[in-house]
């Protein structure tokens, strides 16, 4: 897992470029939640897909 401290500052930074209201109490659970979604996402970079992969379909009502 990414380091505490850094995930808080970026979360911090993350919340005033988006103008989210983080309380500082929240402020830890929101970094520890943000780690996890960028592990995830690390997860799913590390796939590979084959050019020969086409998208899903797209249904539209």
């Amino acid at each position: 897992m990414r380091n505490p401290e850094a995930m808080e500052a970026l979360t911090r930074a993350l919340a005033d470029v988006l103008r989210l209201p983080v309380k500082p109490e929240w402020l830890p659970s929101v970094a520890q939640q943000l780690a996890i979604t960028l592990a995830l996402a690390d997860s799913l970079e590390a796939v590979e897909v084959g050019d020969e992969t086409s998208a899903a379909p797209v249904y539209r009502l």
